[in-house]
C-alpha cells in the first residue's frame, strides 16, 4: 500500500542510516552504487525537509 504523507526529518535519517548500513554489507558494485544514488536523493529531502523547519529570519 502507497502511503503519500510526506516524511518527517526522522524518517528520512532512519533511511539513509538503513541506505548506509546496506551500502557497506553489499559488495556487488551495482547494487553499491543504486542504493549510493538512492542515498543522495534522501540526503537532498533531508536538506529540504530541514531547511522547511527551520523559520528564516
Amino acid at each position: 500500500m502507497f502511503d503519500n504523507t510526506p516524511l518527517t526529518a526522522e524518517e528520512i535519517v532512519d533511511h539513509c542510516r538503513a541506505l548506509t548500513h546496506a551500502i557497506l554489507e553489499i559488495q556487488h558494485p551495482v547494487y553499491r552504487e543504486i542504493l549510493l544514488f538512492i542515498l543522495f536523493e534522501r540526503l537532498e529531502l533531508l536538506n529540504l525537509t530541514l531547511e522547511m523547519e527551520i523559520p528564516k529570519e
